[in-house]
């Protein structure tokens, strides 16, 4: 299900909750019945779908190559925000400096000034 369109904002997303489905018996308290049997044999043919694991694998690694590019990202953006603030450079400069078309430059200190 998409919550978000493409492109969409996190921020946008509503408040949601993760509940956490142990296959043991967590507390001691002998919870064991047929709901936790039905999870039991649920996680199991998930585990051994490999169509799904492939899947998840492939979300995982698109989370990574984000998670990169972000940083990346802010780093440039501290870059750019100590030239132009500290130092007093133009965006022309600090696009020269930093090897970047002035525009990429003009578009970070916008988003920056927001």
């Amino acid at each position: 299900m998409n919550i978000l369109e493409k492109g969409e904002d996190y921020r946008n997303l509503k408040k949601s909750y993760v509940i956490y489905i142990c296959t043991f018996d967590q507390y001691g308290k002998g919870v064991s019945d047929a709901f936790t049997q039905d999870l039991e044999e649920a996680v199991q043919s998930v585990r051994q779908n490999e169509k799904w694991r492939l899947d998840y694998m492939t979300l995982q690694q698109e989370y990574r190559e984000r998670y990169e590019e972000g940083k990346l990202e802010g780093r440039l953006e501290g870059k750019i925000e100590i030239l132009y603030t500290g130092f007093h450079m133009t965006p022309s400069q600090i696009a020269d400096k930093l090897s970047l078309p002035e525009s990429e430059v003009l578009r970070i200190l916008a988003e920056l000034q927001e």
